[in-house]
């Protein structure tokens, strides 16, 4: 198994992981609407998670879907050929970068720039 493949499967287990995250989450309040929220989720893909999960959710919820976003950009990265190049100047993201968070979207140059 090469770099990519490895880094694929790390995307697609922390889909999953992150799926079940959410649905904990949900369970542990006892407002009807989370509990709506969670059976609207569990006939839904996981692709269409992010739009019905909204904004008006728990900090911790808005978190995961913003996660969730990120590993699904990487994936069809991935698909499309463009998997490990800097979203802002193209260049190739370092190994090291993608090997600490395979969803990362910039290179060192890119992030440090967008830190400041």
């Amino acid at each position: 198994m090469n770099t990519t493949e490895a880094l694929k499967l790390r995307l697609e287990y922390e889909l999953l992981e992150v799926q079940q995250e959410i649905l904990i989450l949900l369970e542990t309040h006892s407002e009807p609407e989370y509990l709506a929220l969670k059976n609207l989720l569990l006939c839904s893909k996981i692709a269409d998670w992010p739009e019905k999960i909204g904004e008006h959710v728990p900090e911790k919820i808005r978190r995961k879907k913003l996660r969730i976003e990120q590993t699904q950009a990487a994936l069809i990265q991935l698909e499309l050929g463009f998997y490990g190049f800097c979203a802002d100047c193209d260049a190739p993201i370092e190994i090291h970068l993608l090997e600490s968070d395979p969803a990362t979207q910039r290179c060192a140059n890119c992030q440090n720039r967008t830190a400041k």
